[in-house]
C-alpha cells in the first residue's frame, strides 16, 4: 500500500497474472473502484517481492479466491496500528513531494479528479520553510526584469521609505 498507493479493494483483488513486464521493469494491473483498471510501476524492489510469490493472489483466502477488504484493513491495523488508507494517503504525499507533479500523484492512485488528489497532499511547516528558502535562492538567481524599486514607486511609497526598505533587501542577500 505504501509502495503503490493501493486502496484495500485492490490489494485484495491483486493476481500474480496481473504483474506484467514493461520496458523498464515491473508494473500492474490494479483493478480499481468502479471496475476501471488502470496500470501502475512497480518499484525493483516491490517487482522483485511480487515476482517471487506463488502463483495466484496476494492475499489467498481458504476458499478458492482472495481474502476480503476487511481481511486486509485488519491485518494492517494491526500490523501498523494504522487504518489502510493512511498508507495510501502517505503514498500521495510522499510522491508529491519526490516529483512536485500533482498530475503524476492523480495517475498513480487512479483518482478521477485532481480535487481527490489534494486532498490526499498533506503540507508540512517544513514544507513551506523549503518553499520560502526555494524561493529565495530563485530570487538571486532570476533577477532579470525584477526592479522592487519601480515596485515601491507604483505604490507611492515615500523615498525615503523605499531606500530604507532597498537597503534592507540588499543587506539581506
Amino acid at each position: 500500500m505504501d509502495e503503490a498507493g493501493l486502496r484495500r479493494t485492490e490489494l485484495a483483488r491483486a493476481h500474480t497474472r496481473d504483474v506484467i513486464d514493461d520496458l523498464t521493469g515491473k508494473s500492474i494491473v490494479v483493478h480499481g473502484k468502479g471496475g476501471k483498471d488502470r496500470v501502475i510501476p512497480l518499484s525493483d524492489q516491490l517487482g522483485w517481492i511480487v515476482s517471487s510469490l506463488p502463483e495466484g493472489y496476494f492475499f489467498p483466502s481458504g476458499h478458492e479466491g482472495h481474502v476480503h477488504p476487511d481481511t486486509i484493513y485488519r491485518i494492517v491495523k494491526n500490523a501498523t496500528g494504522w487504518p489502510p488508507h493512511a498508507f495510501r494517503r502517505k503514498f500521495a504525499t510522499d510522491l508529491w513531494r519526490a516529483t512536485g507533479d500533482t498530475m503524476k500523484v492523480k495517475e498513480m492512485p487512479g483518482h478521477e479528479s485532481l480535487q481527490t488528489t489534494q486532498n490526499y497532499i498533506f503540507t508540512t511547516m517544513d514544507d513551506l520553510r523549503d518553499a520560502v528558502d526555494e524561493l529565495r535562492a530563485y530570487r538571486r538567481t532570476n533577477t532579470q526584469g525584477f526592479r522592487p524599486e519601480k515596485i515601491l514607486e507604483a505604490y507611492n511609497v515615500p523615498p525615503a521609505i523605499a531606500k530604507l526598505l532597498l537597503d534592507g533587501l540588499r543587506n539581506q542577500e
